[in-house]
């Protein structure tokens, strides 16, 4: 094993799994000199050439995509191996690692959060917020635990997903501007000033925006910011309303009101690999989330 260095088969894993330079930087936290030195003592401690110059992007030979197969293969097993060690024990300890959209971390996951360090003492946990496609590839790379979030579900024979339950649009007002009742359609919502999520690469929030332009309701939109509790506070000034998830409608002094003729459901989900399931600390912190 003195041979070679893991590190340097991770780093080409995860270049391969990124896509370039820069993001694999980030993932390892290192800077990119350092990754492309990495790559390039890889090639001079094999003997070959892993990758050739395309352009501006770096491609795999047909050597560098047999090795990267290969150390796949072994990574995968490498985390098998720790997968099993860490589940020999009974107490949660370690760190815990979860991925979540920033919504759902904040709305839905601080409750059990909270609860989990306090049940145990020997256990931590980092939340790591990010956008569901860029959640999963982490998950797959071993970088996170578990992930929570919303919208297309991670299709991967290593993953394990479970729905928790559908998301909702509802329209949110003032409590003291709209009859608790009111059912909104197009229609209705045409006769209010709307304000809008700023962020359409959000999967919930992309699917709103298209709702409004097919109904011509763009010229409505008076202010977009990419901030629901934002969101919140122009709408208790009387600036208008807004489409939001039902999970973040939690205060006293607004309300939610369902929509007619939306049809923008998203799964909310939890994922994790299959060996993670047999951690002491992940099924601790498990036990505690109640999403529904």
């Amino acid at each position: 094993m003195h041979d070679i260095d893991l590190n340097l088969l991770y780093t080409l894993h995860t270049f391969v799994d990124r896509g370039s330079l820069a993001e694999t930087a980030r993932a390892l936290s290192r800077s990119e000199p350092a990754i492309s030195a990495r790559l390039h003592r890889l090639e001079e401690e094999l003997g070959i050439a892993i990758f050739e110059r395309v352009g501006r992007r770096l491609m795999l030979t047909p050597a560098g995509r047999e090795l990267h197969r290969e150390a796949s293969l072994i990574i995968d097993r490498i985390r098998s191996v720790v997968d099993v060690a860490q589940a020999v024990g009974d107490e949660p300890r370690g760190r815990l690692r979860v991925g979540t959209l920033g919504t759902v971390g904040m709305y839905m996951l601080g409750g059990p959060v909270a609860e989990f360090v306090v049940r145990y003492p020997h256990a931590s946990v980092d939340m790591i917020q990010g956008l569901s496609t860029d959640l999963a590839s982490q998950l797959l790379a071993g970088e996170l635990d578990l992930v929570a979030s919303i919208g297309e579900l991670p299709l991967d024979e290593r993953v394990h997903v479970e729905v928790v339950r559908e998301i909702r649009p509802v329209v949110v007002t003032r409590r003291s501007d709209i009859a608790r009742r009111t059912k909104f359609d197009a229609k209705r919502l045409s006769k209010h000033p709307l304000l809008e999520w700023g962020l359409a690469a959000d999967v919930f929030f992309g699917r709103v925006s298209r709702y409004l332009a097919e109904h011509g309701l763009d010229d409505n939109v008076r202010v977009r910011v990419p901030h629901i509790a934002t969101l919140k506070v122009l709408i208790r000034n009387g600036a208008g309303i807004a489409i939001l998830p039902d999970y973040t409608v939690v205060d006293d002094d607004l309300i939610a009101h369902p929509i007619k003729d939306i049809d923008v459901m998203q799964p909310l989900w939890l994922a994790y690999r299959h060996a993670t399931a047999q951690h002491a600390t992940f099924a601790a912190f498990r036990d505690l989330l109640d999403l529904g």
